[in-house]
């Protein structure tokens, strides 16, 4: 593992700000094509969207991870919202936050809120996947106590127990997720049905996560994010039938005018 990835003098380069960076970027770019390929009139205004709600979903996530882990600390200290280098985040509060920033700015500049989240929604997954590798490298979302062949030491624990490289799976899977949707954009059925698809995909996605990650239970089999994704995924699937539903009834009054 290593926190740090390289340091230029006085400039110190931290690994997980780095994925985050390279997540971003990449996913702009990736953004923008795709509009261009999508036939949007105004691609380049996706930037501001994808800056906004990646910047929003880093602060969400950050605030979520400090109410629910240190609430008095940060009350007292506030300042420790700002060192993302000793790790502490949460992917929901990031979520919340991001796809609320992201849908405002969509709605100001009149581009959907339904097409745009089907644009950006693979490259999110893309995002995750890369930004995990950047929690394996910082030695944070560690899993749990393993003695799987391919089981690594977290330094930063003093136990030097073998652990499931948790990040290294849910990587893995953002990744895998991010191709499949990039795939079901040019089949989509309606819109928002790549954007719900990541949705339930991601909820999907953390509750396997979470059998091998280290994190707060809920009971003592199940994890709190793992309660939580439940439930995201199942209002993720009945939004994805309500909204196909809808789309199939107006195209059949389409077809009969």
């Amino acid at each position: 593992m290593r926190p740090v990835l390289f340091s230029v003098g006085p400039l110190t380069i931290y690994s997980w700000g780095f994925t985050l960076a390279l997540a971003t970027l990449g996913g702009i770019l990736g953004a923008v094509y795709l509009a261009r390929r999508s036939g949007w009139e105004r691609p380049e205004e996706i930037i501001d969207v994808a800056v906004g709600a990646v910047l929003a979903g880093v602060a969400g996530s950050r605030l979520n991870y400090l109410l629910l882990y240190k609430p008095a600390e940060f009350l007292r200290r506030p300042w420790i919202f700002f060192q993302f280098s000793a790790g502490g985040l949460v992917f929901y509060g990031g979520l919340v936050l991001g796809v609320a920033v992201g849908g405002y700015l969509a709605w100001r500049r009149r581009l959907g809120f339904w097409v745009t989240g089907d644009l950006l929604a693979p490259f999110l997954a893309v995002g995750y996947g890369i930004v995990r590798v950047g929690c394996f490298l910082n030695g944070c979302c560690y899993g749990r106590v393993s003695h799987v062949p391919w089981a690594v030491v977290v330094p930063a624990l003093a136990d030097g127990l073998p652990r499931h490289p948790s990040q290294l799976y849910a990587s893995a899977m953002g990744l895998f997720l991010g191709l499949l949707l990039l795939l079901f954009y040019r089949r989509r059925p309606f819109d928002g049905a790549v954007f719900l698809a990541y949705i339930g995909g991601s909820a999907l996605e953390r509750i396997i996560e979470d059998f091998f990650r280290d994190t707060l239970m809920y009971s003592a089999t199940f994890t709190l994010a793992q309660v939580v994704s439940a439930g995201i995924f199942a209002l993720a699937v009945l939004i994805y039938i309500w909204r196909g539903r809808r789309a199939a009834r107006e195209k059949s009054l389409g077809v009969a005018e």
